[in-house]
């Protein structure tokens, strides 16, 4: 799916007064934090934030003024501005642009500001792309979503509450790639891993899916499941019949999959592919 993260900047930069008023509403602020950044880097999703506001995130991230029991969360929020791929943007700004709630805090700073209207701005322009924000119930205090508006329209942005109810999990649940079997890769004896070595169109060979032969579709998404994503596909290992397993993607999440016997053409299998899963 097509979307940006956009992450809740005042859950890394907080409000000093407030925590220091609201100690324990920021202790379990933290645990939930946590929940959220290790989530980001298991499923790595793309997140939209430029260069300077990560450094002014890394900057104004209260890590001395934690207390001690803090301390692995703050080497988390530290790993995870360090060690992100995040999508950047230009400091392109369109002044009439604002959000609703306002994500620009009292307590900011002018630079980090300056920074958030390049962040609405650049989320309220880009048309091609969804965004999808994430924020946390003591930070938020709200039920409607994320909007920004100008005079001339407004857009509006799933939200998500990271930790209310199940809507963390439940998100990228949704996102998981999903198997659903096409009957063209149906075991049948013309297209066995025999059939494609004796036939002369390799290219137009069209293979079963070994692991489909007892109809079980959670065998077969538990391939999915520790399959590799490569370019648009996943690439999975069938261990009991000693197949490599192709998965495309034929509507939203949904997979329908097929042997792969060409195995020793790296186009299909790459080596990088192998080597991940000990083959």
């Amino acid at each position: 799916m097509n979307f940006n993260i956009v992450l809740d900047i005042s859950s890394i930069i907080w409000d000093r007064e407030d925590y220091n008023k609201n100690k324990n509403e920021y202790y379990n602020l933290q645990l939930y934090i946590s929940i959220l950044l290790e989530k980001f880097e298991k499923e790595k999703p793309k997140i939209l934030l430029r260069e300077e506001l990560k450094n002014e995130m890394t900057d104004k991230f209260p890590f001395n003024e934690l207390p001690e029991n803090f301390y692995e969360f703050g080497n988390l929020v530290y790993s995870f501005l360090g060690n992100s791929s995040f999508i950047l943007y230009e400091n392109h700004v369109n002044n009439s642009i604002i959000s609703i709630p306002n994500l620009k805090k009292e307590y900011y700073s002018e630079e980090i500001k300056q920074e958030i209207n390049y962040l609405i701005s650049k989320i309220h322009s880009d048309n091609e792309t969804r965004h999808i924000y994430f924020t946390f119930q003591y930070l938020w205090n709200k039920n409607n979503v994320l909007k920004t508006k100008t005079d001339e329209n407004s857009k509006e942005y799933k939200t998500i509450i990271s930790d209310k109810d199940h809507n963390l999990n439940d998100f990228f649940e949704n996102l998981k790639p999903k198997f659903e079997h096409n009957k063209k890769h149906n075991c049948h004896h013309n297209r066995t891993r025999e059939a494609w070595e004796n036939t002369e169109n390799k290219k137009n060979f069209i293979s079963e899916l070994s692991c489909y032969r007892t109809k079980n579709d959670k065998k077969v998404q538990k391939i999915l499941d520790k399959s590799i994503k490569y370019k648009s596909t996943y690439i999975g290992y069938d261990s009991e019949n000693e197949v490599w397993v192709i998965f495309r993607n034929h509507t939203d999440n949904m997979y329908h999959a097929y042997d792969e016997y060409d195995c020793d053409n790296i186009d299909k299998i790459p080596l990088s592919i192998k080597s991940k899963f000990n083959k």
